[in-house]
């Protein structure tokens, strides 16, 4: 029954499971900040939380800085500036 639940909201990794993606890290990462913020975790559980938070972090730069190679590749020119919606739009001719 749990493995149902489970594969109904695949996104949400369990305490100490390493996310699967970036809005399920970001995710774990609000809920500990969360319990972190309420005061209310017991010293020994508060450290754990935020030992927990730090390596989330750090893999989740790990996990932007993949996306932001596949993204450069995926570029013609390998830029690294952000994209402009407004250099798509057509220039209205000088009256």
């Amino acid at each position: 029954m749990a493995k149902a639940r489970r594969s109904a909201k695949k996104e949400a990794p369990e305490p100490g499971e390493a996310p699967a993606s970036v809005d399920a890290l970001l995710e774990r990462l609000e809920t500990l900040v969360g319990a972190l913020e309420s005061g209310e975790l017991p010293l020994e559980q508060a450290l754990e939380r935020f030992e927990e938070g730090m390596a989330l972090v750090q893999r989740g730069r790990r996990m932007l800085d993949a996306l932001e190679d596949r993204i450069e590749q995926l570029l013609d020119d390998g830029t690294r500036e952000p994209l402009d919606p407004a250099d798509d739009e057509p220039e209205d001719p000088a009256p």
